[in-house]
């Protein structure tokens, strides 16, 4: 009887042993990955941004080369008008 209720105590030891060390990992995981979530959020935000950023800027490039196409444009016939009167 002795000798299983030494393996009973040495199984509870055990038990607590393996549920402090899940413990330990669960109070070191969660945090890491929650910063490791956050970092990788930041970062693709960053991403997203930059990509905007520059798509933004093309159209803005688009729209100024527009214009000044159609002033070009527009001063070349004002410019043949005035030639022909």
């Amino acid at each position: 009887m002795q000798i299983e209720l030494i393996g009973l105590c040495n199984q509870t030891y055990a038990k607590r042993g393996d549920m402090e060390i899940t413990t330990i990992i669960l109070a070191v995981l969660l945090p890491v990955t929650g910063i490791l979530g956050y970092v990788v959020r930041a970062y693709l935000g960053k991403i997203k941004l930059n990509s905007a950023e520059a798509k933004s800027h093309r159209i803005i490039q688009d729209a100024l080369k527009e214009a000044e196409n159609k002033n070009y444009k527009q001063l070349k016939k004002d410019f043949f008008r005035k030639r022909k009167i």
